[in-house]
């Protein structure tokens, strides 16, 4: 489903109120399990359930493509939101607006449907700082974290230029692909 690998069972995501653990992915991590790396601007959401659990579909209009095959706009599920009057939410789900401009970290599993990777994780607002120039941020993530040995980690959010975050990305993808 949702590349986190999640301690808590991933079943319990269908029960308002319980939260999950997830394992806490490096920027390296999150470059290479990506299936997919895109600077976009969201441009529209909406919600509907499938089977016990609502997810939103976000539509992205790609302004840039640093990992994954060619295309204007790309489409994710979001696990959470509110559809037929019924709202559910989803410890780690980000919220996603339209008009927001952000980096997706994005993986396809079996199913093909992009997600972002370890929910709020591999999402990065972007903005303008006050010189104008163009800056990536996310906040650090309030529920559990876990390291790969699964022992209690913090997360430090993620605050840097954009150029650099670009920079990073594409040296990591050519060493990988060595």
């Amino acid at each position: 489903m949702v590349q986190i690998r999640p301690v808590a069972c991933i079943g319990l995501w269908a029960l308002a109120g319980f939260s999950t653990t997830l394992e806490r992915l490096t920027l390296d991590q999150m470059t290479t399990q990506s299936n997919e790396i895109v600077r976009g601007r969201v441009t529209a959401v909406s919600a509907a359930p499938q089977g016990s659990v609502v997810y939103t579909r976000v539509s992205i209009q790609v302004i840039e493509r640093w990992k994954g095959a060619a295309a204007a706009q790309v489409e994710i599920l979001v696990p959470g939101g509110t559809a037929n009057g019924f709202r559910q939410t989803f410890s780690g789900a980000p919220q996603l607006a339209a008009g927001s401009e952000h980096v997706f970290f994005l993986w396809r599993g079996k199913s093909g449907v992009a997600q972002i990777i370890g929910l709020s994780q591999g999402l990065m607002d972007v903005q303008l700082d006050p010189a104008g120039k163009a800056v990536v941020s996310r906040n650090a993530i309030r529920e559990p974290m876990v390291d790969s040995n699964n022992q209690p980690v913090p997360d430090t959010g993620v605050n840097m230029p954009l150029f650099a975050l670009r920079e990073f990305v594409k040296r990591r993808l050519e060493v990988a692909e060595k």
